[in-house]
C-alpha cells in the first residue's frame, strides 16, 4: 500500500544555492547526498530533493531514486 511507501518530493530551483540555505538553514533538513544535479534533504522518513532549472518543467532526465 501506498502508506508503507517511502515519500520523495521533487523541487525545482532556479537559485540552488538559495534553496539549499532555505532547506538546510532555514528549515533544519540534512543534506543525504549533494551531486551535480540535486541536493537530497531527509526528515524523518520523508526524502526530498531540489534539482536546477529555470522553469518547472519536472526533474532531470538523469534522476534515479535512491
Amino acid at each position: 500500500m501506498l502508506t508503507d511507501a517511502p515519500v520523495q518530493a521533487a523541487i525545482p530551483a532556479s537559485d540552488m544555492e538559495r534553496a539549499k540555505g532555505f532547506y538546510r538553514d532555514t528549515l533544519g533538513l540534512n543534506i543525504s547526498r549533494e551531486t551535480e544535479d540535486a541536493v537530497h534533504f531527509e526528515s524523518g522518513g520523508t526524502q526530498l530533493f531540489i534539482y536546477p532549472t529555470s522553469s518547472r518543467a519536472g526533474p532531470p532526465t538523469r534522476w534515479r531514486p535512491g
